[in-house]
């Protein structure tokens, strides 16, 4: 080989290695540039998801017209400890499905959203529980979602039902509370005492605002004012009974000695007498009352009692609590419902 060819033949490896090693670093540059777009977009869609999770569980408004009247529809219409099916076969249960609307899903990412409430030993059970059951209630929201073509999945879970309420004890105190609880119970009073007139239970529910002295019948409730006037109402269940003043005094009868059956809550300040046969199917909250009992028989209470600084002699009740009532009652009252969530999975 003569000296110019050589050198033309080294020349033109000389050019394919360059060559090789441009497109080499060009693909290189590619796949790095690849690699941080699709990181950029896992990231963009982890964040956005996140943000749905936030607007929907922290901001007052969505929580209140998404989030809180599922979870009472749950309440009122199940019972505990809400079991739902499994269509797909994989584990989790369905729940139900949520509506998000567009001005809070504005990038379309959502595809899916579930809630479900759980007892907190597991979904599915079978076996049979006991009316007042010792496990508590968590909510399960799930949402998935797509954004660029990356799906992503995000799990929250949390207590829902105020925890003075989860107690298994039926008459509640802050006399016989764990210490660490006093604070929520007196919480808890106080938060109940300045809405419970006007509390929107998200449903209607007949409710009596009531004050002075009157007579809770059988269908029927008359309350006469401070000036003497007499006003009827009648009513059906279920019932929330508001009666309101340190002062006033009510009585529970049916003149006729026959037996009244509410379903809903009774709260009660000032004096509560009841002379006739009683069954509540519900709640009964005294917050600085006095309950009197005169009748033949002892009231049945299948709820909670809650009590602070009043006097009542608990002999006198039959005390036989049940969480559907507990739940079902409790959801018309404020601050029934209170949220913490404890875990979010990705």
């Amino acid at each position: 080989m003569d000296k110019k060819g050589f050198i033309s033949f080294f020349s033109l490896i000389l050019l394919t290695l360059v060559l090789l090693t441009s497109t080499y670093i060009l693909y290189l540059g590619r796949l790095q540039t690849h690699i941080v777009m699709n990181s950029n977009k896992n990231i963009q869609a982890r964040i956005l998801t996140d943000h749905m999770l936030n607007k929907l569980l922290y901001q007052e408004d969505n929580f209140e017209r998404i989030i809180l009247p599922e979870i009472i529809r749950i309440v009122r219409l199940k019972l505990p400890p809400y079991s739902f099916k499994d269509t797909d076969g994989d584990g989790i249960p369905d729940g139900n499905s949520l509506t998000i609307p567009s001005y809070i899903d504005t990038e379309s990412i959502i595809k899916k959203a579930t809630i479900r409430l759980e007892g907190s030993e597991g979904a599915f059970r079978l076996e049979p529980l006991p009316a007042n059951f010792h496990e508590e209630t968590e909510m399960v929201l799930r949402l998935e979602t797509e954004y660029q073509g990356i799906r992503n999945e995000i799990i929250a879970r949390g207590e829902i039902i105020n925890k003075i309420f989860e107690i298994e004890e039926s008459y509640i105190t802050e006399v016989n509370l764990k210490e660490d609880l006093i604070e929520d119970f007196y919480s808890l009073m106080a938060y109940m005492d300045e809405r419970i007139l006007d509390h929107d239970p998200k449903t209607s529910i007949n409710k009596f605002n009531l004050r002075a002295q009157g007579r809770i019948g059988k269908n029927k409730i008359e309350e006469i004012a401070e000036d003497g006037t007499k006003t009827t109402y009648s009513y059906a269940n279920p019932v929330q009974i508001n009666i309101k003043g340190e002062d006033s005094s009510w009585e529970i009868n049916s003149q006729d000695g026959s037996k009244i059956k509410l379903l809903g809550n009774i709260y009660c300040q000032g004096q509560l007498i009841i002379r006739s046969p009683l069954e509540l199917e519900g709640n009964l909250i005294l917050d600085n009352a006095r309950l009197v009992v005169e009748a033949d028989t002892k009231p049945i209470i299948r709820g909670k009692i809650l009590a602070k600084n009043s006097q009542l002699d608990r002999e006198m009740l039959d005390l036989k609590p049940e969480k559907k009532y507990i739940y079902r009652a409790g959801s018309y009252l404020p601050g029934f419902i209170r949220l913490k969530i404890n875990v979010i999975k990705k």
